[in-house]
């Protein structure tokens, strides 16, 4: 075993001093222990650092699998790393740090503790906590210039998640001094954490609660309106359910927006089916424009408690132009399902976790050129493309810039012709339904022609695992114009991820 994370002991503790090598020894073979003991001050510049620099505890004819250290008062308020290796240190096979807790007299007690100034406060992984202690001596307040430093420094921290408590360790440090500063960690996502400070004995009666939300996924699906064929209509709800299978199986709070016009009862009701199939959590809400959007976003709604559950991804199937969002292009009700970014203004910042991630599959998300000479399928940009197109002014700078999040999107076009595109893949080719939709009624290119050869014209294409690949860039615009997906985050210039 290989752990930096400390166990926290104390001079005289008979329950950890024994580190055991689990290793299968040859009959030649010896193994080597050795300690290495450093302050917190070493500890700050390097962390738990793993190297051949400790001083040998046994000989090296010692074939034993484990090692029988005492700690000693030398040894208080340090770190002592006991580790083990078989010939040469390249073949280390365990490595284990013990913090030992030094002991401390004091008549002075802890009188309360806030965490950045509240008792109890909100906050998301990666944010700065920082608690600051108050003391009192016989019911009388002292103040932090007349408490000696070395009970400050001898304040230590417990934590209670669900019901378990253990001593506050972060990033492989044991937490103590009186005033304490550190990031939330990611594994108090979605947990309610109270934080105890004692200098003898912990009490919930003296503590800070820090509630740590957690993260949404929202999974995007506007309509096909635009060219509603056999292969077309169901394609963006297509890639929501292969989402789920792919990367969501198991997430806690996932969710499909699906943006309800053009979908039949019946093809809504067998995609959530599906969609559930992947992941029985998954939550499926029906909306039908960019303010309902906003509004899920910003406020959740009856099932989803923005206040305990913020987004931490957002994934986007639709059609889009420069600037633009369409949830529901050509459609009846096109001009209220259109996000653009004046829009963006209307997004609160507070409902989203820290950085949060946004890819668009919406054609052209990173692209401002509006010019109508620029839509045209044939259209190709020469080596100067970036004044054109003009990144930095998209769509997708702008979530970035108001957000903080990381967005990946297209310049070009997306293709969704990889949808259906299952090749020779026969499971999945087994799995192709047909949902009755009077409103498909033409082919759109020779993959949908073959496949509606064996179904009638008013149904369209659906299969139970969702999309069999995502979308990719198109071939439009064309010329030097980049094909591959660009990442915007904040304050930086847009760049390849190729």
């Amino acid at each position: 075993m290989v752990s930096n994370k400390p166990t926290i002991t104390k001079v005289n503790d008979e329950e950890n001093r024994c580190a055991v090598c689990r290793y299968n020894l040859y009959k030649s073979q010896t193994i080597t222990w050795k300690k290495t003991v450093y302050t917190l001050e070493d500890f700050k510049k390097q962390k738990h650092v793993v190297k051949d620099d400790g001083e040998e505890i046994l000989t090296k004819s010692h074939k034993g699998l484990s090692c029988q250290y005492k700690f000693s008062k030398k040894d208080e308020g340090k770190y002592v790393r006991l580790y083990a290796y078989v010939g040469r240190y390249e073949n280390l096979c365990q490595s284990e740090v013990f913090f030992v807790e030094p002991q401390h007299q004091t008549d002075i007690r802890i009188k309360h503790v806030k965490a950045n100034d509240k008792t109890e406060t909100e906050a998301m992984v990666g944010d700065t906590i920082t608690c600051i202690v108050e003391y009192h001596r016989a019911q009388k307040i002292v103040a932090p210039k007349d408490v000696p430093s070395s009970t400050k420094d001898n304040v230590k921290w417990m934590t209670r998640i669900d019901e378990k408590e253990e001593r506050l360790i972060v990033d492989d440090e044991v937490m103590r001094s009186g005033e304490i500063s550190f990031k939330v960690p990611k594994e108090w996502k979605g947990k309610e954490v109270i934080l105890m400070p004692y200098l003898n004995k912990h009490t919930v009666d003296i503590a800070a609660k820090i509630t740590v939300p957690s993260e949404e996924i929202i999974i995007i699906a506007g309509t096909e309106q635009h060219s509603a064929t056999y292969g077309n209509k169901l394609m963006f709800p297509a890639q929501a359910v292969r989402e789920i299978k792919k990367n969501y199986p198991t997430h806690k709070h996932v969710n499909i927006l699906i943006f309800k016009d053009a979908y039949t009862p019946m093809q809504l009701s067998i995609i959530k089916r599906d969609a559930k199939k992947w992941n029985n959590t998954v939550y499926f809400k029906q909306i039908n424009s960019v303010d309902d959007l906003i509004n899920y976003i910003n406020k959740g709604d009856a099932t989803i408690d923005r206040k305990k559950l913020k987004i931490g991804a957002i994934k986007i199937f639709a059609h889009g132009y420069p600037s633009i969002i369409d949830f529901g292009l050509d459609g009846k009700n096109a001009n209220i399902q259109r996000f653009t970014k004046e829009h963006v203004s209307q997004l609160k910042q507070k409902s989203f976790a820290n950085i949060p991630i946004i890819y668009s599959y919406a054609c052209r998300t990173g692209n401002s050129d509006g010019r109508k000479v620029a839509s045209s399928p044939k259209y190709k940009y020469d080596k100067d493309w970036i004044t054109l197109v003009k990144p930095e002014e998209s769509l997708a700078q702008k979530l970035s810039e108001h957000l903080n999040a990381i967005v990946y999107a297209y310049l070009r076009r997306t293709n969704y012709a990889s949808t259906w595109n299952e090749g020779e893949d026969k499971e999945y080719k087994n799995k192709y339904m047909t949902i009755e939709d009077d409103s498909v009624s033409k082919f759109y290119n020779i993959g949908d022609l073959l496949r509606a050869l064996k179904s009638p014209w008013d149904e369209a294409l659906w299969n139970e695992n969702g999309a069999y690949a995502p979308p990719t860039s198109g071939n439009s615009p064309g010329g030097e114009l980049p094909a591959n997906l660009y990442v915007f985050e904040k304050g930086k210039k847009p760049a390849s991820t190729k």
